[in-house]
């Protein structure tokens, strides 16, 4: 075991003793009840159709480009400045869309040495036009590293990890964080560590839960509130069903 995997599990396993919502890095209101950070649910009506991806050191711009958007397709937008209308996300108004509108809003934003891209349809989970690669690979291309997780209308969940264009590591299951420390990549262990587990019904103590892996991307970018990016330059595009972003 690695030693930073070994200091992984001594924090995850005090943090399960200590019982009810184990996760240090996510402020008080900030989680729903079934431990779907807050800021992913308001940028999305159906909280079954979230794709979140992290790239390292790439511009939100280039990350948009990388996962199919036109050029022209990108406007830059600002959160604090954008009018809600009922029933319909902060993503999605700024764009001119509705809930009922078809078609993926992607929103895009640099925290640090982290960009985040977050689809509110899922439309990115892999990259539009390949045979199924998921988004990370594209996101990573450049010789960077990149995230991409989500949930399905299955009510399932996906982590991918790639460096250079290659995935190293995927799970189309819930990240355990008591178990699954030695063969995760190192540079997701603190996230995963923040991330935590919930105490949610139906669920054991420290057992993982449906949202554990977006919120391992949410740590890994710095995101806990929409607070947190209200003041952040931020990009958004709209991808077709089909995932094109023309433009």
């Amino acid at each position: 075991m690695n030693p930073a995997a070994s200091r992984f599990r001594a924090i995850s396993k005090r943090s399960s003793r200590r019982g009810v919502l184990p996760t240090p890095g996510f402020r008080a209101g900030t989680l729903g009840e079934s431990g779907l950070p807050l800021w992913l649910s308001r940028l999305s009506s159906n909280r079954h159709q979230h794709t979140l991806h992290a790239v390292r050191d790439l511009s939100p711009v280039d990350a948009l480009a990388a996962l199919g958007v036109g050029w022209r397709a990108i406007s830059p937008r600002r959160l604090g400045v954008i009018p809600l209308r009922d029933g319909t996300s902060p993503s999605r108004a700024a764009v001119g869309l509705d809930d009922r509108d078809e078609g993926a809003v992607l929103l895009a934003g640099r925290a640090g040495e982290w960009t985040f891209v977050h689809d509110d349809r899922g439309v990115t989970r892999y990259v539009p036009g390949t045979d199924g690669s998921p988004g990370a690979t594209a996101l990573s291309a450049v010789g960077t590293e990149a995230v991409t997780s989500g949930v399905t209308d299955a009510c399932g969940t996906y982590l991918f990890h790639a460096a250079d264009g290659k995935v190293l590591f995927d799970s189309w299951e819930e990240i355990i964080p008591t178990q699954d420390a030695d063969r995760l990549p190192v540079s997701l262990l603190a996230a995963v560590a923040v991330a935590g587990t919930v105490d949610a019904d139906g669920l054991e103590p420290g057992a993982a839960d449906l949202f554990i892996n977006l919120r391992i991307v949410s740590a890994l970018v710095g995101v806990f509130s929409l607070a947190d990016i209200r003041d952040v330059p931020l990009w958004t595009a709209v991808l077709s069903p089909g995932g094109r972003g023309d433009g």
